[in-house]
């Protein structure tokens, strides 16, 4: 990292001969079973320091913004994922460069000796642990964590694997301190889902007058991973003045959702997106009914940034003060009561 915030370091993939696509920038590599393969890759430290490289071995996830990752996380594998990546590729773990200096590290990768379709998708990544600390306009210091990504696919043909969705749990959650419901899709399959468009609806089956949706597109999914998409129920951007999001309500509801994918001219399935027509080679169409609970409700709406929390205060000392109120007229009408019993009669 040099000093005025760009990269000093670079890395470029040494392509070989045995690439499944001829028109890509990273390994696309085709193998047969059992085999195994040493690729390369450059490295080059432009700056005036020296660069302590850290290399990672990462499979390919899919984030809750529907975007494949290839950068090290925390999202867990997904119970299809039969050959991990991680596994079967090997990279020296740290490498250091002099100012100036160049270098080429040797990658080991391992193809399962078994028959597989589909592909085994992650990246190689690349990140400097000595990078400098910089500060933003207010003095404030920012920790750059730049990295490269080079991703690397393995596989035994190049037939098209057809991705295979399903929908799992739907439940209510958080995202960024927001109320969402997430529904966790699944692709179960070892082949992308490419240009992913959702429309999804939830409406209340006891909640009355509830109506959250999602209309969201380009969209991909990694073979075999899954992710929370989540839909919202708060106001999800900046908010300004006065513009609060109603609370979650506990109750049950209804979620329906449509799924395209794979954009393709001559698909037999059409779906509206930015006001134009596409056509997709695959739908999926899901159904599902889910229950949150009043805690549960309670506990999110408390975590809500986008709620009018001193609103709610208002509504307990309220309900406080007419509990009062009650309390005090059940004495009055007691005391009451027993003064006109003390009252002698006259003869």
């Amino acid at each position: 990292m040099s000093a005025n915030g760009v990269i000093s370091y670079s890395v470029s993939p040494v392509l070989p001969s045995n690439q499944a696509r001829g028109d890509v920038s990273y390994f696309d590599l085709l193998m047969d079973p059992g085999q195994t393969q040493t690729v390369q890759v450059n490295m080059n430290n432009a700056g005036s320091k020296t660069a302590k490289i850290e290399v990672s071995v990462v499979s390919a996830k899919t984030n809750v913004n529907g975007i494949v990752q290839y950068t090290p996380n925390k999202i867990k594998a997904d119970q299809s994922l039969k050959y991990n990546l991680e596994n079967l590729v090997s990279a020296p773990k740290i490498v250091t460069l002099a100012p100036g200096a160049s270098t080429t590290i040797d990658v080991n990768v391992a193809m399962p000796n078994v028959a597989l379709s589909g592909q085994i998708a992650g990246a190689l990544n690349f990140k400097q642990l000595d990078q400098a600390k910089t500060t933003d306009g207010k003095g404030f210091a920012v920790n750059n964590a730049y990295q490269y990504a080079v991703a690397l696919l393995m596989q035994q043909n190049t037939t098209t694997l057809a991705p295979s969705l399903h929908l799992h749990k739907v439940s209510a959650t958080q995202l960024n301190n927001r109320n969402v419901i997430t529904a966790n899709l699944q692709n179960s399959r070892a082949g992308y889902l490419n240009n992913m468009s959702v429309h999804a609806n939830v409406t209340g089956k006891t909640v009355k007058g509830v109506h959250y949706h999602l209309d969201k597109a380009m969209m991909q999914m990694a073979p075999n991973t899954n992710f929370d998409l989540p839909i919202p129920v708060s106001n999800q951007g900046s908010l300004n003045q006065g513009q609060y999001s109603k609370p979650l309500q506990a109750g049950k509801y209804h979620l329906t959702m449509t799924v395209y994918g794979q954009k393709d001219s001559n698909g037999k399935y059409m779906d509206t997106v930015a006001g134009k027509q596409v056509h997709y080679d695959y739908r999926w169409t899901f159904a599902r009914d889910f229950t949150v609970s009043a805690k549960h409700a309670g506990d999110l709406n408390k975590r809500d940034v986008t709620i009018n929390h001193q609103n709610n205060w208002w509504w307990i000392i309220l309900v406080l003060v007419l509990i009062l109120l009650w309390w005090f007229f059940i004495i009055w009408k007691r005391r009451k009561k027993d003064q006109d019993e003390e009252v002698p009669t006259q003869d």
